[in-house]
């Protein structure tokens, strides 16, 4: 199933050119719900979904290890019976048909009828996906803390602490300049660790954050497609 999980959301690296025009940007103001609904009602609508709103500063790349991991999650609470993932494999199917996205996403909901599914349905499952992410993310965000306690925290307080040790010891004789200077080394190599260890946890955040992202707007969007073409 996690194979066919990733044949369904196709989440490419972006090329270089891709990288340098889609810097991601600071998080915009999201539109109301009554925007995003008032072309089609349905009992689901797309506002009730539970996208996260973490804000994106700062540029990041598609993780295969990340991406894996939130499908492996969707994977592992798959419903069911015939939900949203079903209906996005009618999708991508139909995709290879000459057809407009209207009668594309109308034809699958057809498919869907037939195996007993309707539109609250397939609404309620894709935001059940989108709810098993979420979760995803909030795991990342709690492991992130508890490595920037281990790998940033402890540094910097040591750091702290041994600056206090240099003034103490700049007050003291002669004698003692020879342990302030080791003080000094090793702060030194503290600070650089620091830096090391800031890039490596951004790294992580933004190819975890990018990859979320990408993958949670395919789900949305077909709520929003499926809110606006399914009755």
């Amino acid at each position: 199933m996690l194979k066919k999980l990733k044949s369904l959301f196709v989440i490419e690296e972006d090329t270089p050119e891709e990288k340098l025009n889609n810097k991601i940007k600071p998080k915009e103001k999201q539109p109301s719900a009554k925007s995003t609904s008032s072309a089609k009602t349905s009992p689901a609508k797309a506002s009730s979904s539970p996208v996260s709103n973490t804000p994106l500063n700062t540029s990041g790349k598609v993780s295969s290890k990340f991406l894996n991991a939130l499908l492996k999650a969707m994977d592992e609470n798959d419903l069911d019976g015939f939900d949203y993932l079903e209906y996005k494999q009618s999708l991508q199917s139909l995709s290879k048909m000459s057809m407009d996205e209207a009668t594309r996403y109308q034809s699958a909901f057809a498919m869907a009828q037939t195996m007993g599914a309707n539109a609250k349905h397939l609404n309620s499952t894709a935001t059940h996906y989108l709810n098993i992410l979420l979760q995803e993310e909030k795991k990342f965000k709690q492991a992130l803390v508890n490595q920037r306690s281990r790998q940033i925290n402890d540094k910097e307080e040591e750091i702290k602490r041994l600056n206090m040790t240099i003034t103490s010891h700049k007050k003291q004789i002669e004698k003692l300049n020879q342990e302030i200077n080791s003080y000094t080394k090793k702060m030194n190599v503290l600070t650089n660790n620091l830096s090391a260890s800031e890039a490596k946890l951004e790294a992580t955040k933004n190819d975890f954050l990018v990859t979320y992202k990408k993958l949670v707007d395919q789900i949305q969007t077909d709520i929003d497609k499926m809110n606006q073409y399914l009755k």
